[in-house]
Order: C-alpha cells, then sequence, then structure tokens
C-alpha cells in the first residue's frame, strides 16, 4: 500500500508592521560636562508605519548642535532650468556606453541569478537590462523592498533635520562634499566611460537572495525599539560596493 502524501506545507506571508511605533531608544555619551545622543538609524523600513519622535523632538530642541549622518554630497550648482537641461544626459548616462545589455556585460552566473531575481520583481521590465549594472541594480533593490512594503528613506534624520531649522539649531555636516563645476561636461564623461560595478550588482543579487526575510524582521525591529533582534540580524549592506562603483569613475575621481 503507497504511503500517504506529506500535507503541503503553507506559506505564510510576511507581516510588516503598521501604525504608530516607537523605534528605538537613545544612546547617550558623556564626556565631561557634554553630552551626545545618539539615534540608530536604518533602511528599509516599514512603509505604513508612523513613528513616535516627541523624545527625539525634545532633545533636539534642547540642544546646542545637530551632528548629520556622514555619507558625499556632490554639489553641482545649478538651478532648477539647468537641472531639466541634463535630464536627457542623466538618462543616457545609466545605460552602457557602447549600447550593450546585461546579458553582455555580467558573467554568465551572475547574469543566471539576476534573471532569477529580476523575474520576481520586475519580469515585465525590459529596458532595465539596457542600464549599467550599478543602475540596474538599484532599480531591482527599489522594487523588492517597494514589493516587502518596506521604504529606503531615512525617517529619522528626515525628522532631525526639520525641527532643527525650527529652532534653528547648528547642523554639523561630516559629509564628504565634491564639487562638480562642469555637470555637463562630467555627465558626458561618466556617460563615455565605464564603471567597475559587477561587485554591486553580485552584492545586491547576494542581499535579495539571503537577506529579504531578514531585512523586514529588521525593519519591525528597529520600529518596536527590539535592540536584541537588531543585533542578532547583522548584515552585509550592498551599498558599500555601489557607492564606491560610481565613486571609482574617472568623471568623479578627477573632480573629488
Amino acid at each position: 500500500e503507497p504511503a500517504p502524501a506529506e500535507p503541503a506545507l503553507a506559506t505564510l506571508e510576511t507581516v510588516v508592521v503598521t501604525g504608530v511605533q516607537p523605534g528605538p531608544g537613545l544612546w547617550q555619551v558623556r564626556k565631561g560636562t557634554n553630552t551626545l545622543w545618539i539615534m540608530a538609524t536604518l533602511s528599509p523600513l516599514p512603509r505604513r508605519m508612523a513613528w513616535e519622535p516627541r523624545e527625539l523632538d525634545a532633545l533636539v530642541e534642547r540642544a546646542d548642535r545637530v551632528i548629520a549622518p556622514p555619507g558625499v554630497d556632490i554639489d553641482a550648482e545649478i538651478g532648477f532650468f539647468g537641472r531639466l537641461r541634463l535630464l536627457p544626459s542623466a538618462l543616457r548616462a545609466r545605460n552602457d556606453p557602447d549600447g550593450r545589455t546585461l546579458s553582455a556585460v555580467l558573467p554568465p552566473g551572475l547574469y543566471a541569478r539576476w534573471q532569477a531575481q529580476k523575474a520576481i520583481y520586475m519580469a515585465r521590465d525590459r529596458r532595465v537590462d539596457e542600464r549599467r549594472p550599478v543602475f540596474a541594480a538599484y532599480a531591482l533593490m527599489d522594487e523588492a523592498i517597494e514589493d516587502l512594503d518596506l521604504r529606503r528613506d531615512n525617517i529619522v534624520w528626515e525628522r532631525v533635520q526639520r525641527v532643527a531649522r525650527r529652532v534653528d539649531r547648528d547642523i554639523v555636516d561630516p559629509d564628504v562634499r565634491i564639487t562638480i563645476d562642469d555637470p555637463r561636461e562630467a555627465l558626458r564623461e561618466f556617460e563615455r566611460s565605464p564603471v567597475d560595478d559587477i561587485a554591486c550588482m553580485e552584492a545586491t543579487l547576494t542581499r535579495l537572495e539571503s537577506d529579504t526575510q531578514a531585512m523586514v524582521d529588521r525593519a519591525n525591529a528597529w520600529a518596536v525599539g527590539d535592540l536584541r533582534t537588531l543585533e542578532e540580524l547583522a548584515f552585509d549592506s550592498e551599498i558599500r560596493a555601489c557607492a564606491l562603483a560610481l565613486l571609482g569613475s574617472d568623471a568623479l575621481k578627477k573632480r573629488g
């Protein structure tokens, strides 16, 4: 007599927290008479979460100054209409300078992984294969984050900045600033030059293949202030590899 078939396993949908949430607490660091408050940030976070920032608002209002998160700021001093004129060049710069698609640019194994993840998140988008790997990877991650009911934006810093400006607090900006005096020529150079961005694509695919559930768990943990789970779910972000690809391009290196 044949053995009875095993019951099918049910796949439960991932639940992302919604509603008003406290977020994590703040860390306090003291040296002499000086006190530094540190707020943990995370990206992505739950899309439909309303964060309760009253404690943070009160600290910003009492602070002498606010320290912005570190990053890279690319400054091109052009107005609104200048940006409009540069838009066609910027859109062309996303694509491979030799007109190749990802099937010709990526190693076969990596391209197969790209196809598998694209089928999940961007199955109907045919134009994305014309982009350079760094821009295709970003678009893929963007779609995945949206499908997971998450969002990329840094709601903590947006709130801190808004309150600091309202109460006229100094904002200390530790960004590395790259000033581009000739944005039109810089875009032309970028459009023509190769970018070493295979590592960016690989890091993005690795994260999508192995980290989407943890991405949601991390976002939920941040929302409810679960620091233990945040500590347990350490991860390797693709952002560093993708940022290095862009910053390593000839068009930016010669100006930075």
